[in-house]
């Protein structure tokens, strides 16, 4: 059955493991007809919309993925690791001030939120800078 479909992902889903073809290979006896390597998020999604392929690999967050009814697949083997967006500072910015604020960021964004606020700026054409001053004055992170 897996050798009918035509899977698109980036260059390095082809060698990728657990989560790439190896792994489907490994933990689902998956063949697939062919790859196309394509780059993440509007040439994948325009190939899979057109029909270049027929199943890819996108974030979970890509607000593709409901606005164009895309169905995401269950990893009921849990090849896919957990992915956790994670806030970055570089040591000597490290304050305990920058840690509690940076904590609070972390607690308040889900995955839902985070989904919808790529929305904003993928689907909607809003500038990261002015989403994300929304989303911190939103959440009581600005006064």
């Amino acid at each position: 059955m897996s050798g009918d479909i035509t899977l698109g992902g980036s260059p390095e889903f082809a060698e990728r493991t657990p989560f790439g073809i190896p792994g489907f290979q490994e933990f689902y006896d998956a063949e697939f007809g062919q790859f196309v390597p394509l780059e993440i998020g509007p040439p994948l999604v325009d190939a899979l919309n057109g029909g270049q392929v027929d199943c890819a690999n996108l974030f979970s967050t890509d607000a593709a993925i409901e606005e164009n009814g895309f169905v995401p697949l269950e990893d009921d083997k849990a090849i896919v690791p957990n992915e956790a967006v994670l806030p970055l500072v570089r040591s000597e910015k490290v304050t305990p001030e920058v840690e509690e604020v940076l904590g609070a960021v972390n607690s308040a964004l889900d995955t839902e939120g985070l989904t919808a606020l790529n929305a904003q700026v993928q689907a909607e054409g809003l500038a990261e800078r002015e989403v994300a001053a929304q989303w911190l004055a939103d959440n009581g992170f600005t006064g």
